[in-house]
């Protein structure tokens, strides 16, 4: 199967948050408090009431906040590992469990983090449908630093909307509808962009998982730390 060239374009990423919480997590070498659960409600731009769980890493006062979106299969828990080394005292967390309306969700967190925590600025990490989620919300706002999405089931239509440094990625044996999507999203959203296609066929947070997930994760951290300095 044709795959997109890893070194057609630069790349760089950040992303979307929530509404009504508090404090916890760490990083590689990040403060590190305990993670704390918290329940979302806010109102979206065109009057429609988002309610969400989550729970919180980091600090509570960073300028950087960061939402996590599980796949369907998995709750806000299964980000935990990621979200204690990808946050800490400059960056703030928040995992989610979006129930049917995933990117109302997502644009409700990143209200919450925008106006409730303070965060200057703010990125989205999805996993598979969660990915697509994040994609579709970040195009809709327009107000998102950095965006990843690992194995994202769509979005495609949405892609040339999206106005934040994004990081695709997926593994090269994944179901075939994964892999195009990722390599389309990657060909039609603006730059800065990149894509990485891993060996296997683990699909979204299973990534981390592999002999590549530090790998990954170090992807995403420095997306993150790019995003948050020049969003």
């Amino acid at each position: 199967m044709d795959l997109p060239e890893i070194d057609r374009r630069t790349t760089v990423f950040s992303l979307i948050a929530l509404s009504s919480g508090t404090v916890s997590a760490g990083c590689f070498s990040r403060f590190r408090e305990p993670e704390s659960d918290v329940t979302i409600e806010t109102e979206l731009e065109d009057g429609e009431s988002v309610s969400v769980d989550g729970v919180s890493f980091g600090s509570d006062d960073a300028p950087c906040g960061i939402v996590f979106v599980p796949q369907i299969n998995m709750d806000r828990t299964s980000w935990t590992s990621q979200a204690e080394a990808l946050t800490g005292d400059d960056r703030f967390g928040l995992a989610i469990d979006p129930e049917e309306n995933r990117s109302e969700a997502i644009r409700g967190a990143l209200e919450y983090l925008r106006t409730t925590v303070g965060v200057e600025h703010a990125v989205l990490i999805g996993a598979s449908i969660g990915g697509e989620a994040a994609v579709v919300a970040a195009a809709a706002t327009g107000d998102v630093d950095g965006l990843v999405a690992l194995s994202p089931g769509g979005g495609t239509d949405h892609a040339s909307a999206v106005r934040a440094r994004s990081l695709f990625v997926v593994a090269e044996d994944d179901d075939e509808r994964f892999v195009e999507t990722t390599r389309t999203l990657y060909e039609n959203a603006p730059e800065p962009t990149r894509v990485e296609v891993l060996p296997g066929d683990d699909h979204g947070q299973r990534l981390f998982e592999t002999d590549r997930g530090d790998e990954l994760e170090q992807w995403i951290d420095d997306l993150i730390e790019t995003a948050c300095d020049e969003g």
